[in-house]
């Protein structure tokens, strides 16, 4: 394996993973209530928006590493499972879409357990890569 492309997808996991800490900062702060469904308000709260950039940046990892070949086996089908809605997601949050509400942001909903997906491919993610910089330094 390439361990320059490993760095790379690396950095940009660092980025994504930098995003996801402010993102954490806020839930940890209950910036959003449980009983507030209010979309609006909450995608234009810093709990929302790091949100939304975070799934972003985390997509451009997961399509890193399928460009690349990388499967990481224990987390490969929560991958398969949240690639199409979260690439849709991140489309929706990058480029200004045609309506205000695009199905594409709701998505990545459908799954009830697409948070702990997302949660874990993370996680998994950074080791994963960190692991493979440390074999080949």
């Amino acid at each position: 394996m390439n361990n320059e492309k490993i760095s790379i997808i690396h950095r940009h996991w660092i980025w994504a993973n930098t995003v996801q800490c402010l993102f954490a900062k806020e839930v940890l702060k209950k910036a959003i209530s449980k009983a507030n469904n209010n979309y609006v308000k909450i995608f234009i709260s810093p709990y929302g928006a790091y949100m939304c950039i975070w799934h972003g940046l985390l997509f451009s990892v997961l399509e890193a590493l399928k460009e690349e070949k990388i499967t990481i086996s224990h987390i490969q089908n929560d991958i398969v499972d949240i690639y199409d809605p979260l690439r849709h997601f991140r489309n929706a949050v990058f480029h200004a879409q045609e309506k205000y509400w695009s199905p594409k942001y709701f998505e990545i909903m459908k799954d009830k357990n697409s948070s702990d997906k997302i949660w874990r491919v993370h996680k998994e993610v950074g080791i994963f890569l960190l692991s493979e910089i440390n074999k080949n330094a």
